[in-house]
């Protein structure tokens, strides 16, 4: 059984991927008006104390049948 998001609700995980201050702190996804988006957060201080601004936007969908089959040197280039 696979979770699914009810309207208007969403979850974020922290981003063990960051590498850089512009990627998320946090990501997730969000159910709007029947559709998964994708949903990032960032971890920010202001004056009136920390805060988290937050972006929305269309989920992308990457198929392993959209990407590019792996080439036989592929392999060999991460040695």
């Amino acid at each position: 059984m696979s979770f699914e998001h009810k309207e208007g609700m969403g979850t974020l995980f922290n981003n063990g991927f960051k590498q850089n201050e512009k990627q998320p702190d946090l990501k997730g996804d969000i159910m709007i008006n029947g559709q998964l988006m994708s949903i990032a957060g960032w971890k920010k201080a202001g004056m009136k104390g920390e805060f988290i601004s937050i972006k929305v936007s269309e989920k992308l969908a990457v198929k392993k049948s959209d990407l590019p089959p792996p080439q036989e040197d592929d392999f060999f280039q991460n040695f």
